[in-house]
């Protein structure tokens, strides 16, 4: 009996100090809430068929209450972001959601709506608190039969809400309460190159039914158009623009078409449309948050660094790899990301002048992967590259120094390829990391890789001799997975495989 009473105790204080630690993190969030200042409109995907659906009302009647599940203690989600409503910010990045039968709510969002920016690097002290929360509650996860222990590199405040550990799951509840959380921001794909727009890949999980304007709710399927509002226009123009995105051709999965009833729909004007977007779109116009600011000179410089690196032969040969990769590995490739592969990883590798020996590359090749959990990973990192901070280290400060930076910057100096490379040396990334993670991203975004680091060239020198590297080392690529007599797992083993 005493054993019983001492357990209890024990697990009494835990839950206290757990409590304890729930409202720290509530305080460190406070900086992450933004209040929307218009109205935004946002874009969601179904397959299920809707038969029936005829007036806005019946329209808002199936979709009424969605957000509200994230609030209910007993519902356990390894969606993402939690149990919730899920929207995208433009109508193309979460379109093979709808797959062959698409059905797209589009949703207006309140001024007003207080979100929750979970995209940002977590500091230190909050990733701290967060793996104290789980440590404590003993933070569980359902993985198939079993239910184990969620591992520390996995532990986020999402990871708090889709626990199968009841106190855990009320503790993610509790924060957003206190917070009065009615979204929740994330990062997600989306179109990076739509014109006039500030460059941002979220989604939002809304969690409150009461944020939505459900008297301005269109709908578009293959069949029908439900139209509380007149935009049906502007969102076909938006759509049609965002699936021109290079980086959402070579991330999207299946050849997915328009909603015909949205194909349908009058185009409006270039002026009235860019009008619409600075309105009511995520990424463009006005500024929602701070995150978010951008100036128009910064959006210019952006402009510019792009031309550099966006080539049209090498979106071919990439969208031709990726082909020939999906096609090669039907019932075993289910999606395609070059940073998955080798030789690209390499290529990505070799600008940082640290040796191609393969144990160095494989080491590297894990820390990426580790670094974000492991503090021995990140020191032994930093070290390899030499480099005081590394990326997540300065996320928050990269949008202001970028800010700053060109606003101080000559003409020439903003329309330059070696741009973000001067941005990330000034934020204490050394030379060598701040290349290599300016190639990570555009292994993403499909653009060109800096691997020639020639002293005796300039800049824009070593970029050339780097596309032709790169180019190179897709058509390599291209013939092993055209190649008849080359199996998918032979493949695999080769410098192309994974």
């Amino acid at each position: 009996m005493k054993s019983l009473l001492f357990l209890a105790t024990i697990l009494s204080a835990h839950a206290v100090l757990a409590a304890s630690l729930t409202q720290d993190l509530t305080e460190k969030f406070k900086t992450r809430i933004s209040v929307l200042d218009r109205d935004m409109i946002t874009f969601r995907y179904e397959t299920k068929d809707r038969k029936g659906l005829q007036t806005v009302d019946d329209v808002v009647g199936r979709i009424t209450g969605w957000g509200d599940r994230f609030f209910d203690e007993s519902l356990v989600s390894y969606d993402v972001a939690g149990p919730g409503n899920y929207v995208a910010i433009d109508p193309y990045a979460s379109r093979s959601f709808g797959q062959k039968e698409p059905k797209l709510y589009v949703l207006t969002i309140k001024k007003g709506t207080r979100l929750l920016n979970l995209n940002k690097f977590f500091a230190e002290d909050e990733t701290k608190l967060i793996k104290e929360i789980h440590n404590k509650l003993q933070c569980k996860a359902k993985r198939g039969a079993d239910e184990t222990l969620i591992p520390e590199n996995e532990m986020s405040f999402f990871s708090l809400r889709q626990s199968s550990t009841l106190p855990c799951r009320q503790a993610a509840i509790e924060i957003a309460k206190d917070l009065k959380v009615q979204g929740i921001v994330y990062g997600y794909t989306a179109s990076t190159s739509l014109a006039e727009c500030r460059r941002s890949t979220v989604a939002i999980n809304m969690t409150s039914s009461d944020a939505i304007e459900y008297d301005k709710t269109l709908y578009f399927s293959n069949e029908a158009a439900i139209e509380g509002t007149k935009f049906g226009g502007f969102v076909r123009k938006l759509y049609e623009e965002a699936a021109g995105d290079f980086s959402m051709m070579l991330s999207q999965n299946g050849d997915y078409q328009i909603p015909k009833s949205l194909a349908g729909r009058s185009l409006p004007s270039d002026k009235a449309y860019s009008q619409w977007k600075q309105t009511y779109i995520y990424n463009c116009g006005a500024k929602w948050s701070p995150e978010e600011k951008q100036s128009e000179k910064l959006v210019f410089a952006q402009q510019q660094f792009d031309k550099y690196y966006k080539d049209k032969e090498l979106e071919t040969l990439l969208l031709s790899f990726k082909k020939a990769y999906m096609a090669k590995g039907q019932g075993k490739a289910f999606y395609f990301y070059l940073g998955d592969f080798k030789k690209f990883l390499k290529l990505t590798f070799e600008v940082s002048g640290l040796g191609q020996d393969e144990k160095t590359f494989e080491r590297w090749r894990t820390l990426r992967n580790t670094y974000y959990s492991n503090t021995a990973d990140r020191d032994e990192l930093k070290k390899m590259f030499n480099t005081p901070k590394l990326q997540d280290e300065v996320y928050l400060q990269m949008a202001k120094e970028s800010e700053k930076y060109v606003e101080q910057a000559s003409k020439s100096e903003l329309d330059s390829p070696d741009l973000y490379y001067r941005i990330l040396t000034r934020l204490n990334l050394s030379s060598s990391y701040a290349l290599v993670f300016q190639n990570e991203m555009h292994l993403y975004m499909g653009r060109a890789l800096m691997i020639s680091r020639d002293p005796k060239k300039s800049f824009a020198e070593n970029l050339v001799i780097s596309k032709q590297i790169y180019k190179k080392a897709l058509k390599e690529c291209i013939q092993v997975y055209s190649d008849p007599n080359i199996t998918f797992d032979d493949a695999q083993k080769t410098e192309c495989g994974k």
